[in-house]
């Protein structure tokens, strides 16, 4: 994947106007910021352009990831990568 748009099942892997990374349908939902320029990095981490820093808030029952620190509680998170295929 070289700064491509992440999609799985017809969805689009999107940091959404609040920030959240979430999949919505396609085309991404209005008012995404990010919704292409995805990356690996060399280490397997997902990236969006030259970061594979999220952050990543745990909430309710819920673990929610931005792509910048949401709240005062979040954490850095790096999303490994296991298996990547061209296509899902």
């Amino acid at each position: 994947m070289v700064k491509s748009m992440l999609t799985i099942k017809n969805r689009v892997g999107s940091f959404s106007s609040s920030t959240q990374f979430q999949f919505d349908g396609n085309p991404p939902q209005y008012g995404d910021i990010y919704s292409a320029g995805w990356n690996v990095s060399p280490e397997n981490y997902l990236a969006l352009g030259d970061t594979d820093v999220f952050w990543g808030c745990a909430q309710d029952d819920t673990f929610k990831v931005y792509s910048s620190q949401y709240y005062d509680f979040c954490i850095q998170v790096k999303m490994k990568l296991y298996e990547v295929s061209p296509s899902c």
